[in-house]
């Protein structure tokens, strides 16, 4: 059925609900049904505008639009009248290929603009309309395109197609600033050659009224490998690192947009700087055969980032050795340095602040940059390390020690670090046993470290053996007055023990302690065994005793009644 049928059905529909609500809907009737493919694509009109419909909701409608000179174009989409059906819309743009380069969805009474699009006079685009995902019919809709003159630049003509395979060879000299564009699936190669010896890198920048995307730089060396790679993404602007270039060495830009997002132009500017007068060195020096010998201070080169440099050193003096690289001039890297002995083996690898060499032996010195950082001049010296040991700590019996460290005190460098040794141990010695005498304790047998003197096993105390004495002998009489003393004597050990004698207790004897005496009779009263030193003081009676006391000798009192009675007769001693 063709879309004027079609129509005629909605229209009757249309005037039916009319008559029922009361009120009228009058819906235009459909200009053009021709253009339903890339090939019947409905060109805009000289005010770059298109009215249109859709008519039902497998309608499909393709317009192109056709550049009048270089520059940008833009479209905004809107939809001004629905009859019913208000769902969603879609519009397509596509490249003079016919490669969809963009699609955006409307809902109803939105507008969009699309993305700008860069255009040679003559070039081409293609938009296609259509209901999307929804049910979209008896929409009115206007396409208006805007476009904006790009006068300031020039088109290059050194695109390719992704897929060539030899885009080096199309590749346009660069001697200052040039101007490209990015379209769609397109690269653009760039070659530079340096006039003579020096650094160039490249500033990348975006510019014009294009739309934004991810591209990139790649550089490359004159063998056709990858030496740099860049991203721009959303950025405008992205700078290079530096490339070393000897004189009329050519080195290669690829611009590429990996998003395919086209319609914005660039330009790439080189910027090179002459080398001061500097000797290069001899590149044949990549592998250890053609190693180039030295004694210190020596120049090299990475030119890129894969580049490697052997060099052959002799030392005079055993010891240890640091190489060391400084970047003269070009970009800053991470420098690897490995030392090799004379059978290849690797003695020293990634920067080791030392490695230890015999007097007269030949190593090679490896330099290569360990980060994608390439063109770079640097100098290679070598420091031999004058140590001194430091922090060493001899190990006792219980604690560990150290063998302490080499020290340079001259780049205040451990040049190598001790190793911790393990405790002595103890070292053990006996401790004989001693026999108990008289005189002394003994011992059981024990031992000890005689190094630090610790006790191992210890020794347990045997008594001492009882004496064998004599019998006592008073060396000293005690009296009633003083003490005596008295000795006996060990017959082993002849130890003489001295012991004290208490001082002698009064006694004293009467020769009778009750006697009857007549009147006018006596008696003679003895007193003895006194103890030595001791003496009668007196002998008394009291005065009402009638009786009389009269000495007569030493110790002998005569006692003479004098009438009946009984009386008490005192006797006092000395003590």
């Amino acid at each position: 059925m063709s879309k004027i049928r079609e129509y005629g059905k909605n229209l009757i529909w249309a005037i039916t609900m009319a008559i029922i609500a009361s009120v009228i809907i009058v819906v235009p009737v459909k200009a053009n049904t021709s253009n339903q493919s890339f090939e019947t694509a409905q060109s805009f009109n000289d005010n770059g505008e298109i009215v249109d419909y859709l008519v039902s909701s497998n309608d499909v409608n393709y317009y192109c639009y056709t550049a009048k000179s270089n520059g940008y174009v833009t479209f905004e989409f809107k939809q001004t009248k629905a009859v019913t059906n208000l769902s969603s819309w879609r519009y397509y743009i596509y490249d003079k290929s016919a490669i969809e380069i963009e699609n955006e969805y409307f809902y109803h009474g939105a507008s969009a603009t699309s993305q700008q699009w860069l255009l040679r006079e003559g070039e081409k685009l293609y938009i296609k309309i259509d209901h999307g995902a929804g049910d979209a019919s008896n929409i009115q809709y206007t396409i208006k395109a805007s476009f904006s003159e790009q006068m300031d630049w020039q088109l290059e003509d050194n695109e390719i197609e992704l897929e060539s395979n030899d885009s080096m060879t199309y590749a346009n000299g660069m001697t200052k600033t040039v101007v490209g564009e990015l379209n769609i699936s397109s690269e653009d190669w760039y070659k530079y050659t340096a006039n003579q010896d020096g650094y160039v890198k490249f500033t990348g920048k975006k510019f014009g009224l294009g739309s934004y995307s991810s591209w990139h730089m790649y550089i490359y060396d004159e063998s056709g490998v990858e030496i740099g790679y860049y991203d721009f993404y959303s950025t405008t602007t992205c700078e290079t690192q530096l490339y070393l270039l000897r004189e009329n060495q050519s080195i290669y830009i690829k611009v590429y947009d990996i998003n395919c997002g086209p319609g914005y132009m660039y330009t790439v500017t080189p910027d090179f700087e002459s080398l001061p007068n500097q000797v290069l060195e001899n590149e044949n020096n990549d592998v250890p055969a053609n190693a180039t010998e030295f004694t210190n201070n020596i120049y090299g080169e990475l030119y890129t980032y894969n580049d490697v440099d052997y060099y052959k050193y002799t030392a005079a003096e055993t010891g240890y050795y640091k190489f060391k690289t400084d970047r003269l001039f070009g970009n800053t890297g991470s420098w690897c340095i490995d030392v090799y002995n004379n059978v290849g083996d690797n003695i020293s690898s990634n920067n080791q602040d030392a490695v230890y060499i015999n007097a007269g032996e030949t190593v090679n010195v490896k330099v290569s940059n360990s980060s994608s950082a390439a063109g770079v001049i640097y100098i290679l010296s070598v420091h031999k390390h004058e140590v001194t040991l430091v922090n060493a700590k001899e190990a006792t019996c219980t604690e560990t020690g150290y063998t302490g460290d080499l020290y340079c005190a001259a780049c205040n460098l451990t040049v190598k670090r001790g190793e911790t040794t393990s405790a002595k141990g103890h070292t053990a010695v006996e401790d004989p046993a001693v026999e108990a005498t008289c005189a002394a304790e003994g011992k059981s047998k024990g031992s000890h470290c005689s190094v630090c003197g610790k006790v191992i096993t210890a020794q347990s105390t045997i008594p001492k053996k009882a004496h064998t004495w004599s019998k006592w002998k008073v060396t000293k009489q005690p009296t009633i007055s003083r003490t005596g003393s008295q000795k006996r004597t060990c017959s082993v050990c002849g130890y003489v023990e001295v012991k004290a004698m208490s001082k002698l207790k009064p006694t004293a004897k009467l020769s009778s302690t009750k006697k009857t005496v007549k009147a006018g009779k006596y008696y003679i009263l003895k007193i003895s065994k006194l103890a030595k030193g001791d003496a009668v003081k007196s002998v008394t009676a009291p005065k009402s005793a009638k009786l009389t006391i009269k000495k007569v000798k030493t110790n002998q009192y005569k006692i003479t009644g004098k009438k009946k009675g009984t009386y008490k007769v005192t006797v006092t001693l000395k003590s």
